[in-house]
Protein backbone atom coordinates (compact mmCIF):
# COMPACT_ATOMS: atom_id res chain seq x y z
CA UNK A 1 0.00 0.00 0.00
CA UNK A 2 0.86 3.17 -0.92
CA UNK A 3 0.87 6.56 1.46
CA UNK A 4 0.59 9.87 -0.31
CA UNK A 5 1.81 13.22 0.90
CA UNK A 6 0.75 16.65 -0.53
CA UNK A 7 2.57 19.53 -0.03
CA UNK A 8 1.12 23.03 -1.11
CA UNK A 9 3.04 25.51 -1.24
CA UNK A 10 1.73 29.14 -0.91
CA UNK A 11 3.39 31.83 -2.64
CA UNK A 12 3.13 35.53 -1.66
CA UNK A 13 5.17 38.28 -3.65
CA UNK A 14 6.24 41.37 -1.93
CA UNK A 15 5.73 45.00 -3.81
CA UNK A 16 7.87 47.30 -3.00
CA UNK A 17 5.88 51.17 -2.41
CA UNK A 18 3.81 52.08 -5.44
CA UNK A 19 5.75 54.75 -7.11
CA UNK A 20 6.11 55.46 -10.53
CA UNK A 21 8.57 53.16 -11.86
CA UNK A 22 9.40 51.20 -8.90
CA UNK A 23 10.57 47.97 -9.18
CA UNK A 24 8.30 45.11 -8.77
CA UNK A 25 7.96 41.18 -7.89
CA UNK A 26 4.50 39.16 -8.82
CA UNK A 27 3.96 35.30 -8.21
CA UNK A 28 1.54 32.52 -9.16
CA UNK A 29 -0.64 32.02 -5.33
CA UNK A 30 0.09 28.54 -5.34
CA UNK A 31 2.14 25.45 -6.36
CA UNK A 32 2.06 22.12 -5.28
CA UNK A 33 4.89 18.96 -5.19
CA UNK A 34 3.36 15.90 -4.18
CA UNK A 35 5.35 12.69 -3.35
CA UNK A 36 4.26 9.27 -2.58
CA UNK A 37 5.58 7.84 0.28
CA UNK A 38 7.83 4.31 -0.27
CA UNK A 39 10.59 4.50 2.56
CA UNK A 40 13.45 5.75 1.21
CA UNK A 41 14.27 9.63 1.67
CA UNK A 42 13.04 11.71 -1.33
CA UNK A 43 12.89 15.51 -2.49
CA UNK A 44 10.01 17.01 -3.36
CA UNK A 45 10.64 19.43 -5.96
CA UNK A 46 8.12 22.31 -7.91
CA UNK A 47 8.86 25.61 -9.78
CA UNK A 48 7.88 28.46 -9.21
CA UNK A 49 7.90 31.37 -12.02
CA UNK A 50 8.25 35.26 -10.84
CA UNK A 51 7.78 38.36 -13.10
CA UNK A 52 9.54 41.16 -12.29
CA UNK A 53 8.40 44.47 -13.13
CA UNK A 54 10.51 47.70 -14.21
CA UNK A 55 13.86 46.50 -13.08
CA UNK A 56 15.98 49.50 -14.63
CA UNK A 57 19.87 49.39 -15.12
CA UNK A 58 21.06 49.72 -11.18
CA UNK A 59 20.77 45.75 -10.96
CA UNK A 60 17.89 43.92 -8.16
CA UNK A 61 17.93 41.00 -5.96
CA UNK A 62 14.98 38.42 -4.71
CA UNK A 63 14.86 37.32 -0.76
CA UNK A 64 12.48 34.79 0.31
CA UNK A 65 11.68 33.03 3.41
CA UNK A 66 9.24 30.20 4.37
CA UNK A 67 8.59 28.34 7.34
CA UNK A 68 8.80 24.57 7.76
CA UNK A 69 6.22 22.48 5.90
CA UNK A 70 3.80 21.23 8.78
CA UNK A 71 0.85 18.62 8.93
CA UNK A 72 -0.93 19.27 12.05
CA UNK A 73 2.42 18.67 14.55
CA UNK A 74 4.51 16.77 11.63
CA UNK A 75 7.17 18.54 9.50
CA UNK A 76 9.75 17.99 6.52
CA UNK A 77 12.87 19.66 6.06
CA UNK A 78 13.04 23.28 5.05
CA UNK A 79 12.43 25.16 1.59
CA UNK A 80 15.40 25.45 -0.67
CA UNK A 81 16.68 26.40 -4.10
CA UNK A 82 17.85 23.70 -5.11
CA UNK A 83 19.85 25.26 -8.29
CA UNK A 84 20.30 28.28 -10.36
CA UNK A 85 17.22 29.84 -11.67
CA UNK A 86 16.99 30.27 -14.98
CA UNK A 87 16.27 33.40 -16.37
CA UNK A 88 14.56 35.62 -19.59
CA UNK A 89 13.80 39.24 -20.91
CA UNK A 90 12.07 40.76 -23.44
CA UNK A 91 12.81 44.10 -24.81
CA UNK A 92 14.42 46.40 -26.72
CA UNK A 93 18.22 46.76 -24.82
CA UNK A 94 16.75 43.34 -23.26
CA UNK A 95 20.41 42.04 -21.29
CA UNK A 96 19.59 38.91 -19.27
CA UNK A 97 20.30 38.49 -15.50
CA UNK A 98 23.72 38.03 -14.07
CA UNK A 99 23.75 36.64 -11.02
CA UNK A 100 26.33 36.29 -8.82
CA UNK A 101 25.19 33.65 -6.22
CA UNK A 102 25.80 30.11 -5.73
CA UNK A 103 23.47 27.52 -5.25
CA UNK A 104 21.53 25.29 -3.83
CA UNK A 105 20.59 28.39 -0.85
CA UNK A 106 18.32 27.35 1.78
CA UNK A 107 15.95 29.54 2.88
CA UNK A 108 15.43 30.94 6.27
CA UNK A 109 12.44 29.98 8.32
CA UNK A 110 11.26 33.64 9.37
CA UNK A 111 11.30 37.33 7.52
CA UNK A 112 13.88 38.13 9.89
CA UNK A 113 16.02 35.17 8.33
CA UNK A 114 15.30 36.33 4.73
CA UNK A 115 17.97 35.31 2.50
CA UNK A 116 19.04 36.51 -1.18
CA UNK A 117 17.57 33.53 -3.60
CA UNK A 118 18.67 35.68 -6.97
CA UNK A 119 20.36 38.40 -8.17
CA UNK A 120 20.99 40.88 -11.19
CA UNK A 121 24.47 42.73 -11.48
CA UNK A 122 24.18 46.30 -12.42
CA UNK A 123 23.44 46.99 -16.06
CA UNK A 124 21.89 43.14 -16.45
CA UNK A 125 18.23 41.77 -16.01
CA UNK A 126 16.99 45.19 -17.69
CA UNK A 127 14.73 44.10 -20.06
CA UNK A 128 11.16 45.71 -20.31
CA UNK A 129 10.01 42.22 -18.93
CA UNK A 130 11.84 39.52 -16.84
CA UNK A 131 11.20 36.36 -15.78
CA UNK A 132 12.57 34.07 -13.29
CA UNK A 133 11.92 30.39 -13.19
CA UNK A 134 13.03 29.42 -9.63
CA UNK A 135 13.47 25.44 -8.73
CA UNK A 136 12.50 24.82 -5.31
CA UNK A 137 13.22 21.27 -3.40
CA UNK A 138 11.88 19.76 0.15
CA UNK A 139 13.79 17.01 1.87
CA UNK A 140 11.03 14.43 2.90
CA UNK A 141 12.68 12.09 5.11
CA UNK A 142 12.05 8.09 4.82
CA UNK A 143 10.10 7.86 8.02
CA UNK A 144 7.91 10.83 7.23
CA UNK A 145 3.94 10.47 8.10
CA UNK A 146 1.40 11.13 4.92
CA UNK A 147 -0.55 14.28 5.48
CA UNK A 148 -1.07 17.25 3.52
CA UNK A 149 1.69 19.59 4.32
CA UNK A 150 1.81 23.38 3.81
CA UNK A 151 4.15 26.48 3.57
CA UNK A 152 4.27 29.86 2.43
CA UNK A 153 7.32 31.16 0.33
CA UNK A 154 7.20 34.93 0.66
CA UNK A 155 9.38 37.14 -1.70
CA UNK A 156 10.42 41.07 -1.92
CA UNK A 157 12.71 42.66 -4.22
CA UNK A 158 15.00 45.02 -4.25
CA UNK A 159 17.08 47.29 -6.21
CA UNK A 160 20.82 46.73 -5.91
CA UNK A 161 22.46 43.49 -6.94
Amino acid sequence: MTRALACLIGVVALVVPATAGAISITAPTTASAPVTLNGFDQTATFSTTLSIGAPGTAGWHITAWAPTPTSGSNTLGGVYVAAQPTTTCSGGGCVKASPSLSWPVTLGTTSSGAVKIFNAARNTGNGSADTVVVPFAIAVAANTLAGSYTTTITFAIATGP
